[in-house]
């Protein structure tokens, strides 16, 4: 019967596609999109229609309002005195500057002096009694559904004046808009009023309003700043003196005295510290000459020469004689000889000679002696100087550290109290001269248009409303769209071929909503819809039932009878109609054919055909009819029909249409016929379909176009495993051809359509 066969052994969701991320990024198809806007693109139309015209209305019902605007130029000096109290850098922003000035433009401040001057507390435009139009009218009643106002508490404030001016200055906030002209300090200010000649009042009033307040505030700010000036300068100068006493009493009780600045003590260090540097140079001196001379005395050595010994003019002199016995003892001993009494004698005075020199340097090492240790004991002497004066400068230091903060207390103090002074000085002359440095550049004149209401914006934001309206309604009624729409998606949920569609014709629209109850007999409009594909065999509606044939052929081969029951899920998917006009076609083309009506509790192929009979196929199975009393013959095809009554309820139709007498029935049937149609109950109702399936060779599955929700035939399926395992096919029913082409948008275009239906004509 079926080639591969798919078994269930408990209830689970049919094999489907697992989207990944990948195939997620491929599903988005510009076609597909483009079908889905084709689907909604009447629905889309209306919707932006309809906000189109809904804006119109509202800009046609509002009131013409007129803009006037007034440009400010911002002055970005404030009283230099604060300015540099209260900011450290001395600098203020440009955008800070604007955003303040643009927040005072908007105070109340300056709104009261506008509504005081142009008296809108009389006006009813800006005093709340003027009628309110239409569209506000929708507003406030809005505004008062909402439930935050049982929350309001009134102010209990009853003077009529003050609750004009406290609606006035609110009117009057919504009336002004400013903004700032790019990167500059001009600020425009413009008002939107009912008359172009009031607008312009009130946007020159605010500017006016502006300037006037800044005067009064600079007045009032240099003021008060002078007064605070002036206590600060007097109390600085009070704590200025204390502080420079304080100094003098502390140096005096301390004894740190002072010239040019220094302290006595460090000029006294400094000096003694230059004085050690210069003996300590003078001893290594006499150090170095005396233990040269040292080792000349030691040595014996007369002819070793010192700088010293060049300065002693003795040891010169000597030295010189010295030199004049020497030559002449050279010469002589050169003339006769070193024996010679000559030679002799002036050997004898060369050492006497020898010998007064030394005696010279003992007598000048003797003296370098001396003044190497007189060095060394001035040097000692001034060591011990400079650690007593160190002691007193130690000292002196840690009452320092207390002498210069108070000095530099002192300096500050001097200092804050100059300052302040100059500032106290500049703030009287800024009381007495205040100086506005904003002034108005362009003053607002009255507008010739109005501009309000912008009908142009007011009709493409209701058009860009009523798209996004419609677009979102599209979206759900695309996203909550859970029935079949194509054959893929049948084959896709249920794992077998579709043999085609059938599309809506006739009574297919009446038979979904029978008036009356279900009972009633069938209207002759289901007659015809019963024989359609009979009366209409080039359609296509006929053309997809012979593919059912076909299919059904293809899959069961056998040499007797093909047993084949029609089901749904769900009641008034047109199962009935799609048996009937199978049964027809087959009898048509020259087979021989039974349908059986087995939905024993509603019988709705017997009321298609048109029937009443006293006796149907339960009767038959109960033994209380025969075949010949309920079967009927189609003249026209030749089709033979067993009918079933509703007129009694069997309770046990499942076990009827499954019980041994229907299977002796269909397999002595099965002996005559070539084809044995059974129309079996839904489903999803009732098991009887289920139960019947073991007699059955094949099932053909008929699925109601865009109806039942693709969930429910899944489950409904899915816990009818018998019947899963007969299904050889299933049918699309139902189907409104002109939307459909929308849902495959990868179909025939509408030529190749035409070329197509050629054939069904």
């Amino acid at each position: 019967m079926l080639q591969t066969q798919v078994h269930f052994d408990q209830p689970r969701k049919l094999p489907r596609p697992e989207p990944d991320e990948a195939s997620l990024l491929k599903g988005i198809d510009l076609v597909e999109l483009l079908a889905v806007a084709r689907r909604h693109a009447k629905l889309v139309a209306i919707c932006a229609a309809i906000g189109f015209g809904a804006m119109v209305v509202v800009g046609a019902l509002s009131d013409t309002k007129y803009t006037a605007q007034a440009s400010l130029l911002l002055g970005d000096r404030q009283i230099r005195a604060v300015q540099d109290i209260s900011a450290p850098t001395n600098i203020v922003a440009e955008n800070s500057l604007v955003d303040n000035q643009t927040e005072v433009v908007r105070s109340e401040r300056v709104l009261k002096i506008v509504i005081d001057q142009l008296k809108l507390k009389d006006d009813p435009e800006f005093n709340g009694t003027e009628p309110l139009s239409l569209p506000m009218q929708a507003v406030r009643l809005v505004q008062m559904l909402n439930p935050m106002r049982l929350f309001q508490v009134s102010s209990g404030e009853s003077d009529p004046d003050f609750r004009k001016e406290r609606v006035a200055i609110g009117k009057l906030t919504e009336a002004i808009k400013l903004t700032r002209q790019g990167k500059s300090n001009v600020l425009q200010i413009a008002v939107t009023a009912k008359s172009p000649r009031k607008a312009a009042a009130i946007a020159n009033g605010v500017a006016d309003a502006y300037l006037a307040d800044q005067i009064t505030a600079r007045v009032e700010q240099a003021k008060r700043a002078g007064d605070w000036f002036s206590e600060q300068s007097a109390e600085l100068q009070k704590q200025s003196y204390a502080a420079s006493r304080a100094v003098e009493d502390y140096r005096n009780k301390n004894n740190l005295l002072a010239t040019n600045g220094q302290l006595f003590s460090d000029q006294q260090l400094s000096d003694l510290n230059r004085q050690l540097t210069e003996i300590s140079a003078e001893v290594a001196r006499n150090r170095a000459t005396y233990d040269t001379v040292k080792a000349i005395v030691d040595s014996g050595r007369l002819d070793a020469f010192t700088p010293e010994a060049m300065d002693n003019s003795v040891i010169g002199r000597l030295r010189q004689q010295q030199a004049d016995l020497r030559r002449r003892y050279n010469d002589n001993v050169s003339r006769v000889g070193p024996r010679h009494a000559i030679a002799l004698d002036l050997d004898r005075q060369i050492k006497d000679v020898d010998r007064q020199i030394f005696e010279e340097f003992r007598r000048f090492l003797s003296s370098a002696e001396t003044q190497l240790q007189r060095s060394r004991d001035r040097e000692e002497q001034l060591a011990k100087q400079i650690t007593a004066a160190r002691n007193i400068t130690s000292e002196a230091n840690s009452s320092l550290v207390e002498l210069r903060q108070l000095e530099q207390k002192a300096t500050s103090l001097r200092s804050m109290y100059q300052s302040f002074l100059q500032r106290y000085q500049e703030t009287v002359q800024q009381e007495s001269s205040p100086i506005n440095d904003a002034r108005v550049i362009s003053d607002a004149s009255p507008p010739l248009l109005p501009s309000e209401p912008r009908m142009m914006l007011l009709a493409a934001a209701g058009m860009i409303l009523g798209l996004g309206t419609g677009v979102g309604i599209a979206a759900y009624r695309e996203l909550s769209d859970r029935a079949y729409r194509t054959a893929q998606q049948v084959e896709e949920d249920l794992g077998v071929e579709v043999f085609g569609m059938l599309p809506i014709v006739g009574g297919g629209r009446a038979l979904r909503a029978l008036p009356g109850p279900i009972h009633d007999p069938a209207s002759p409009g289901d007659a015809t819809l019963a024989k359609f594909a009979v009366k209409n065999p080039f359609s296509s509606f006929a053309e997809t039932l012979r593919a059912v044939k076909i299919g059904i052929d293809d899959r069961v081969k056998l040499d007797r009878a093909k047993v084949v029951g029609v089901v749904s899920s769900m009641p008034r998917e047109g199962k009935s109609t799609v048996s009937m006009n199978l049964a027809g076609l087959l009898a048509l083309q020259g087979a021989k054919v039974v349908l059986i009506d087995a939905d024993l509790r509603e019988a709705g192929l017997t009321r298609l055909a048109g029937l009443s009979p006293a006796a149907g196929l339960g009767e038959l199975l109960l033994d209380q009819a025969s075949i010949s009393d309920i079967i009927v013959a189609e003249p026209e095809t030749g089709l033979t029909m067993l009918p079933a009554t509703a007129k009694h309820k069997f309770f046990v139709s499942g076990d009827l249409i499954s019980s041994p007498a229907m299977g002796a029935l269909l397999q002595s049937l099965g002996g005559m016929y070539d084809y044995i149609i059974v129309d079996l109950p839904p489903l999803g109702p009732v098991v009887d379909g289920r139960a019947a399936a073991q007699l059955l060779d094949a099932v053909v599955m008929v699925v109601e176009w865009g109806s039942v929700p693709r969930r429910v035939v899944r489950s409904v399926v899915a816990s009818s495993g018998a019947v899963r395992e007969k299904m050889v096919g299933a049918v699309l029913n139902k189907v409104e051809i002109d939307k459909q082409r929308s849902y495959e948008p990868y179909g025939l275009d509408k030529r190749q359509e035409e070329v197509f239906n050629r054939y069904y004509r």
